[in-house]
């Protein structure tokens, strides 16, 4: 039933999950035991609070303004991916409600669990500062349990408080 619900959902709501879906293939792969540089964290914050527990990004695959005129983020660690996407391209509050084009992904890697405010759930991101170079804001919002392998020790529901970003814009 939940997968018809998703279906139902307009295609813009629908780019959130589907820029999520790529990224974790994308993440599948990865070996968080590479040699790879440690991020710039002067270039980024991307913090929040996930069932309570901090969510801090080690990397910020994307954040831009996507052919519909999304905005979008995309961060990740070794444990998970957080997602945003706002309909519109201005310094704005955004309401997430499940109808709405605006909304955030979580994705749990181990499990490749995914929690969607495409199939239910409420809050808001807030786009404070919008620059050619740069987006910063709040957000906090609840998603459903949206597809999974294996089981999830977070429950049928994530709740996302205390969400912060500051990033820099891709062009």
């Amino acid at each position: 039933m939940r997968f018809a619900k998703l279906l139902d959902r307009r295609p813009r709501t629908l780019a959130l999950a589907g820029i999520g879906l790529t990224v974790l293939m994308s993440l599948a792969g990865c070996d968080s035991g590479s040699e790879a540089e440690e991020p710039n964290r002067d270039d980024f914050s991307f913090t929040a609070r996930v069932n309570g527990e901090p969510y801090a990004a080690t990397t910020i695959l994307g954040a831009g303004l996507d052919e519909s005129g999304m905005l979008f983020i995309v961060s990740g660690n070794d444990e998970h991916t957080l997602e945003l996407g706002m309909e519109g391209a201005e310094a704005d509050t955004y309401a997430i409600d499940g109808t709405t084009d605006s909304g955030g992904l979580f994705t749990v890697r181990a499990t490749s669990t995914i929690y969607s405010t495409a199939v239910g759930g409420t809050g808001t991101i807030e786009v404070t500062s919008l620059t050619r170079d740069r987006m910063s804001g709040t957000f906090s919002f609840t998603a459903d349990y949206s597809v999974g392998v294996g089981s999830s020790d977070w429950g049928s529901t994530v709740t996302v408080t205390n969400g912060q970003f500051d990033v820099a814009r891709t062009r």
